[in-house]
C-alpha cells in the first residue's frame, strides 16, 4: 500500500513540474518593440527572431515581426507570420486583417478577401476591414460588393474619409463608356466632398473631386482642386499632370503644355505627359510638334516592354499623318497601330470609324481594304481613357 501511495505521489510531483508555464525572457522582443519604434527595422526582426527561437508559441512576437516586415514591404514574410497568428490564436480579429492586408500587398485577392471576411466575421464593427475588403472586391471586380462595403464603413465611423473617398471613386472602376454619366458625376463629387469635410487634408479626395469638376465643364473649380492636392503632396506628379489636362480644356496651351511638363520631369517614366503634349500640339494644329511628342511616348514604351501602348501612339500619328496629306506615311502608321492589334480595342476602332481627318481617303481602294481588315476583330476596352484613369482609392 505505501508502494502505491509514493508512486502516485510521483506521478502527482512529475505532472505538476511539467505542467509549470513556461517562464519567458522578454529581453528580445522588448528590444525588438524598441527597435521598430525607432525605425530600425532590420534589428528589429532580429530580435523578433531571436525570442521566437525559444518561444515559438507568442503570439505577439509574429504580429510584431510581420508589421515589421510590411514595413520593409516584404509582405510575403509578413503574410507567413501573421498567419502564424491567425493559427495561435484563431479568435483575434486583428491577426486576420493584419494577413489579409498583406495578402492585398501581395495581390493574392482572393486570399485577401477570405481573411478579411473573416476579421469582419470576428469583429463586425471594424470600419477599416469593410474598406479593405472593398479594395480588393473592387480589384475582383466585384464592384457592387465593394460599395456596399465602403458604405458599411462609414456607417461604423462616419469620420473615415478615405472610405467616403472610395465610394466615389468605386463607381469608375466598371466603366465600359467614354465619358461617364452627369448623374454618376454629380453623385461621386457629393461623396468626395463628404471625406473632405471629413479630412480637409486629404489629398486624394480633392484629386478626384477636381475630376468631377472637369468632366462637369467647372475647369475653374477643378484648377482649384488640383492645385489644392498638389499643395498637399508637392510630390505627387499627376496632380501636376491634370493641372494639363485642365489648363488644355482652358485653352490656355501654354499652360498646359508646361504643366505636362512639370509632370514628366518629376516622373521620367510617364509616357502619358508626352502623349498629352502631342495632343495639345495638335488641338493647336500644330502637326510637327504633335508627331515628335507621340514618337516619344511610342519610344517610352518600347523602352519598357509595351506593345499596344507604343500601337496606339502609331495609330495617332496616322491622324497626323492624315491631316498632313502625307498618305504613305498614314498607311505605314496605321499598319503598325494593326500589327500591335490596337483596333481590338473598342474606342480606338471607333474613333477609326468617326475620325474626320480620313474623311477623304474612305473611298479609295486601299483604304476600304484596310477599314475590312480591323472589322472583325473582338473588340473590347484595353486602353484607360487619361482622363478616366484620374480616379484613385486607397486602403
Amino acid at each position: 500500500m505505501k508502494i502505491l501511495i509514493i508512486s502516485v505521489t510521483f506521478l502527482l510531483l512529475t505532472f505538476s513540474i511539467f505542467a509549470q508555464p513556461q517562464k519567458i525572457d522578454y529581453e528580445d522582443y522588448r528590444d525588438g518593440l524598441t527597435a521598430k519604434r525607432q525605425g530600425e527595422y532590420e534589428k528589429a526582426i532580429q530580435h523578433f527572431s531571436d525570442f521566437l527561437v525559444d518561444y515559438d508559441f507568442y503570439p505577439q512576437a509574429y504580429y510584431a515581426r510581420g508589421q515589421t516586415y510590411s514595413k520593409l514591404g516584404e509582405y510575403a514574410k509578413a503574410l507567413l507570420d501573421f498567419e502564424e497568428f491567425c493559427e495561435l490564436e484563431p479568435e483575434n480579429g486583428e491577426a486576420f486583417y493584419s494577413a489579409g492586408r498583406a495578402a492585398y500587398n501581395l495581390g493574392e485577392l482572393e486570399t485577401s478577401e477570405i481573411y478579411l471576411t473573416k476579421a469582419i466575421a470576428i469583429n463586425p464593427s471594424n470600419a477599416y476591414a469593410y474598406n479593405d475588403r472593398g479594395m480588393t472586391y473592387c480589384y475582383l471586380k466585384k464592384y457592387d460588393n465593394a460599395i456596399s462595403d465602403f458604405k458599411k464603413a462609414v456607417l461604423i465611423d462616419s469620420s473615415f474619409a478615405m472610405a467616403y473617398n472610395n465610394i466615389g471613386a468605386a463607381r469608375y472602376f466598371n466603366q465600359d463608356i467614354a465619358v461617364p454619366s452627369s448623374y454618376d458625376m454629380r453623385e461621386a463629387k457629393k461623396w468626395f466632398t463628404k471625406a473632405i469635410d471629413a479630412d480637409n487634408t486629404l489629398f486624394i479626395a480633392y484629386f478626384n473631386r477636381a475630376a468631377m469638376h472637369y468632366f462637369l465643364d467647372d475647369p475653374e473649380s477643378a484648377l482649384k482642386d488640383i492645385k489644392k492636392a498638389a499643395s498637399l503632396n508637392p510630390s505627387e506628379a499627376m496632380a501636376y499632370f491634370y493641372q494639363g489636362m485642365i489648363y488644355r480644356k482652358q485653352k490656355n496651351y501654354g499652360a498646359a503644355i508646361a504643366a505636362f511638363e512639370q509632370s514628366a520631369k518629376m516622373n521620367e517614366e510617364l509616357k502619358f505627359a508626352p502623349e498629352e503634349i502631342a495632343n495639345t500640339y495638335k488641338e493647336q494644329g500644330q502637326y510637327g510638334s504633335a508627331l515628335e511628342y507621340y514618337k516619344k511616348a511610342k519610344n517610352m514604351d518600347t523602352e519598357s516592354g509595351g506593345e499596344m501602348y507604343g500601337g496606339l501612339m502609331d495609330y495617332k500619328m496616322s491622324v497626323i499623318y492624315a491631316l498632313q496629306k502625307n498618305e504613305s506615311a498614314m498607311f505605314l502608321a496605321l499598319k503598325n497601330a494593326k500589327n500591335a492589334k490596337v483596333f481590338n480595342d473598342k474606342k480606338v476602332y471607333e474613333a477609326f470609324l468617326q475620325e474626320k481627318a480620313f474623311r477623304e481617303y474612305r473611298s479609295q481602294k486601299d483604304f476600304k481594304k484596310f477599314a475590312k481588315s480591323i472589322r472583325g476583330s473582338n473588340k473590347y476596352n484595353k486602353f484607360a481613357d487619361a482622363e478616366l484613369s484620374w480616379f484613385r482609392m486607397s486602403m
